[in-house]
C-alpha cells in the first residue's frame, strides 16, 4: 500500500476501520503507515489489546508468535516494499508455540 500516494493515510485509516468490524481478529499492522491502520481500528472500537503496529516484518513475526494461536488463519496484505513474504517464510519454517 506504499503506492497509494496522496490517499494513503485515509486508505490506511479505512482499512483499520474495516478490520475492526471483523470478529475474533488480531491486527498486526506493519510499516510506516501502520499507526494509521491502528488508529482506524481503535476509532472503530477494536480493543487496544488486539492491535499492534510494528515497523517491519521481523517485528511482525515476533508479535504473531507471541499472540496468535496454533491453527489460526493469517492474512498478509501489503506493498512489496514491506517484504511481508519474510513473515510467511519465517512462520512456515517453525510452529507457533506458546511454550
Amino acid at each position: 500500500m506504499l503506492e497509494l500516494g496522496s490517499g494513503a493515510v485515509e486508505a490506511h485509516l479505512e482499512l483499520g476501520r474495516v478490520v475492526a468490524l471483523m470478529p475474533d481478529v488480531r491486527l498486526v499492522a506493519v510499516g510506516p503507515l501502520s499507526l494509521r491502520i491502528a488508529d482506524g481500528a481503535a476509532a472503530a472500537g477494536m480493543s487496544a489489546s488486539r492491535i499492534s503496529a510494528v515497523s517491519d516484518a521481523r517485528a511482525a513475526v515476533q508479535v504473531i508468535q507471541e499472540h496468535v494461536e496454533q491453527g489460526s488463519w493469517i492474512l498478509l496484505k501489503g506493498s512489496r516494499g514491506m517484504r511481508l513474504e519474510q513473515v510467511y517464510e519465517q512462520l512456515s519454517n517453525r510452529s507457533i508455540s506458546h511454550e
